[in-house]
């Protein structure tokens, strides 16, 4: 997008009359610019010396807001902040492993899997990957992070919180262990598509009859945020499956966006509706224009919330921790940042790597 901040108003005519055709209008500022660069600043702001995000779960909200800095930028490896959060979580991990906050492990292991896996991907395709970023050795810390992840997972197909599954298994940690997994695939690490298929199909069989998710298989009773998840994973299938999304897609109508924003995890249920509905969006174009409708819904809905310091505050399950409104920020920033499409997650086809040209 074109400014003209330093040009006198008549000099802004002009340069308009030259670089744009006669009668054509000056593309419009996109919404999300502004909050997005105010959150980011924010997110400066609320990072700990160490490069650390959070007051609790601070591998997986570390993950979540280094994620929106490489969601948010065109260049995010000009950001010091990215390698701030890059250098603190990969003291957090050996061998690939993350550690266990509070009641989960999977969480922390499958957000930071699918950060490290992000950059990994970014670094492909510059001329020369940044100086301190050791591809090798990255890619061989995705990959053991990838594996651990694997092999969490249960009989079932799903995950659950901590890396000895027990035979238990749920939604959200499903979520996050697939989105990962196909995140290292996509710049390809080696993920066994049995694990995927398996992970896919947990998710599948978690629908009921009006067209929401459980928070596990068998329980029978629909979650908002659980079905934004599952949708915003089940779109990222090599074969899309139709029928579920349709009624995936009823179920969140008649929650709208104001239902989603009220429910227990907002962030998470308004982050995953915006991802599912990019994706089918982009692959359905005007044969699903409800898809395309939510897009702007949920983000003026997240563009009113943020506070005139650019900081969202956490509400609903994350509410009481006071000072981990880094959560929230980095999440909607991501929100916010989805329409830009610069995460392989944010697609359903993977990107053609440079080695494949």
């Amino acid at each position: 997008m074109r400014t003209f901040t330093r040009l006198t108003a008549i000099a802004s005519l002009a340069a308009l009359l030259i670089v744009l055709p006669l009668g054509a209008e000056a593309p419009a500022e996109d919404p999300a610019a502004k909050p997005i660069a105010k959150g980011l600043e924010a997110l400066g702001k609320l990072q700990a010396a160490d490069g650390h995000w959070g007051d609790k779960f601070h591998v997986a909200v570390t993950s979540i807001s280094a994620l929106a800095i490489l969601a948010a930028e065109d260049k995010p490896f000009d950001n010091e902040r990215l390698w701030k959060a890059y250098d603190w979580l990969l003291t957090q991990q050996k061998d690939g492993e993350f550690k266990a906050e509070g009641h989960t492990w999977l969480h922390s292991q499958g957000f930071a899997t699918l950060f490290f896996a992000e950059v990994y991907g970014k670094c492909l395709f510059e001329k020369e990957p940044p100086k301190k970023v050791d591809m090798e050795k990255l890619k061989t810390m995705v990959t053991q992070a990838a594996e651990l992840i694997a092999r969490a997972q249960s009989g079932e197909g799903g995950w659950f919180y901590h890396k000895d599954s027990g035979g238990q298994h749920e939604g959200s940690t499903t979520v996050c262990a697939v989105q990962a997994l196909r995140a290292a695939k996509d710049f390809g690490i080696k993920v066994p598509k049995q694990v995927l298929d398996k992970g896919f199909a947990y998710l599948k069989e978690t629908q009921v009859k009006d067209g929401g998710f459980e928070y596990q298989k068998g329980t029978g009773t629909s979650m908002v945020a659980g079905t934004s998840g599952a949708l915003a994973t089940l779109v990222l299938m090599q074969r899309l499956d139709e029928k579920v999304m349709i009624d995936a897609m009823g179920f969140l109508a008649k929650q709208k966006v104001e239902g989603l924003a009220k429910d227990r995890f907002p962030d998470y249920a308004l982050f995953y509706a915006m991802m599912a509905m990019q994706v089918i969006d982009e692959e359905y174009g005007t044969h699903k224009p409800e898809a395309k409708a939510w897009i702007p819904e949920i983000r003026d809905f997240v563009v009113k919330s943020q506070g005139e310091d650019g900081v969202w505050k956490n509400i609903g399950w994350m509410g009481s921790e006071e000072s981990s409104a880094a959560y929230a920020t980095g999440y909607y920033v991501l929100t916010l940042s989805v329409p830009k499409g610069r995460l392989s997650i944010f697609h359903r086809d993977p990107p053609e790597l440079p080695e494949a040209k």
